[in-house]
């Protein structure tokens, strides 16, 4: 069993219902192990639609990298994602594979870890919440460690339960 870390996110319709509905789905395929506090944020990198909440879950899975985030799609796609949908627009959810384990893979379709999961401190404060020890496969350093270095972490954020 893989342990992965998800970034779930939501900015537009009844954010907090849909996150709950993605957790639900997402334990079809996983067991999930932690949960963060969600943080609300504006909007990053040019999206469209109203405030984010953000947070990470840890959880197991038998599936592979590349089906996980299948898997991902899927469930973004049953909650109301359309399996096409343009970049920089309103997310009803959002689940980005963000870490597998202690794997590094750069492919066409697949690229872990994520490539803007430390740039954000919507991902690095609930990461640091629920995973601080986690090691990043890239430097080999623990998230508390890389997380003292990145510049969003003294950012203010509203959690919410």
């Amino acid at each position: 069993m893989g342990r992965v870390l998800i970034g779930v996110g939501s900015n537009s319709g009844h954010r907090s219902r849909l996150i709950k509905k993605a957790l639900n789905l997402l334990q079809r395929e996983m067991r999930i192990e932690r949960v963060s506090s969600f943080v609300r944020s504006a909007p990053a990198e040019g999206v469209s639609g109203g405030y984010f909440l953000n947070g990470v879950v840890q959880a197991k899975t038998s599936l592979q990298p590349a089906s996980v985030v299948k898997f991902l799609q899927s469930v973004e796609v049953s909650l109301g994602r359309p399996a096409n949908h343009p970049r920089k627009q309103a997310r009803c959810i959002d689940l980005d594979l963000l870490f597998y384990d202690g794997y590094t893979i750069r492919s066409k379709n697949l690229v872990i870890p994520h490539p803007a999961a430390l740039k954000r401190w919507f991902v690095v404060l609930p990461l640091l919440e629920i995973a601080p020890r986690w090691r990043d496969p890239i430097s080999g350093k623990r998230l508390q460690e890389l997380a003292g270095k990145n510049r969003y972490c003294g950012k203010e954020a509203k959690a919410y339960n």
